[in-house]
């Protein structure tokens, strides 16, 4: 496991990339959205990411990145359980998607632990 500086985000916080890698794999996933920033396979990249934070912030792909707190829209940025209605926030049109404007994958999330072979985030919503 190897631990780099990947770049500052607009707000100055910095987000950590971390490297694991076994024969000729290579898993690359930053601390920022808990997102998979790489895989290479024989050094051939295999998944779509940016080599810079500014693109992950601006971006409204969620490449690589762990998204919640639900996964695909909501009707109408709202729903309803029981007689209550909840709104969210709206950043797909009228809907809200994979957690609305604030979702996890806009989180920098914490290193619970790390092993040679493994990472493990945490993120308390």
């Amino acid at each position: 496991m190897k631990k780099f500086l990947f770049d500052k985000l607009s707000n100055g916080k910095e987000v950590y990339s971390y490297s694991i890698s076994s024969g000729d794999i290579e898993l690359v996933v930053l601390d920022y959205g808990a997102t998979i920033q790489s895989i290479k396979f024989k050094g051939k990249d295999c998944v779509l990411g940016f080599d810079n934070i500014n693109d992950y912030e601006e971006s409204d792909a969620y490449f690589g990145a762990t998204i919640g707190r639900v996964a695909n829209r909501i009707k109408g940025g709202k729903f309803k359980i029981g007689k209550k209605t909840y709104k969210l926030n709206k950043n797909d049109g009228n809907n809200t998607l994979h957690g609305g404007r604030y979702g996890f994958n806009t989180v920098v999330w914490e290193v619970e632990s790390v092993g040679p072979r493994e990472i493990v985030f945490k993120h308390l919503s």
